[in-house]
């Protein structure tokens, strides 16, 4: 089951992502930029659409094997319960380290579902690229290990953070492929 507010989000993201992204015009653009980074930024530009649906149009039209993944700090939801509970002496910093840079959305291409996938609320790797990125504010490209040491992934990772509510919320969008060249 949906949350309303996520359901109407996900929604929109699905609608704005028909309406704009015809893929008449939006494949000869997605081909001529390649997948990166800076492809869904030139593209969320051209296109007037969010990041959020200008990558899910980018998978739909399944191009290249890739994923686009957004991570935010976050806690899992059955951990929440151990932030009100009291801790045993020198324990203390365990409920302090619940939060972690977690998945909070992504979009897979057809063709890449195979390969990998990233779950909802799935860390990212503490010393990896994604952390980074986070704690620089500064874009990190590379191969990393995710979940088996024998599949190195792409990942192209970029800050971008947005305000909720008037506070700024960090945020990481990663692009991530089989290989550097797709």
């Amino acid at each position: 089951m949906f949350n309303a507010d996520l359901e109407e989000e996900y929604l929109c993201d699905v609608d704005v992502s028909a309406l704009l992204f015809d893929p008449r015009w939006f494949r000869s653009l997605a081909i001529e930029f390649g997948i990166a980074s800076k492809s869904v930024f030139e593209l969320s530009g051209q296109f007037a659409g969010s990041l959020e649906a200008t990558t899910r149009a980018l998978c739909d039209l399944d191009l290249w094997p890739c994923a686009v993944v957004f991570w935010e700090e976050s806690i899992k939801l059955k951990q929440i319960r151990l932030i009100f509970q009291n801790a045993f002496l020198g324990l203390e910093d365990v409920k302090d380290n619940l939060s972690r840079l977690r998945v909070k959305l992504s979009w897979h291409s057809p063709s890449f579902k195979g390969a990998h996938y990233f779950p909802k609320h799935k860390s990212s790797l503490e010393e990896g690229l994604v952390c980074s990125c986070l704690s620089s504010h500064k874009a990190t490209v590379g191969y990393e290990a995710n979940d088996s040491p024998y599949q190195r992934l792409w990942m192209d990772s970029v800050y971008v953070p947005y305000r909720k509510d008037g506070n700024l919320c960090p945020r990481v969008m990663t692009v991530v492929t089989l290989s550097e060249k797709p």
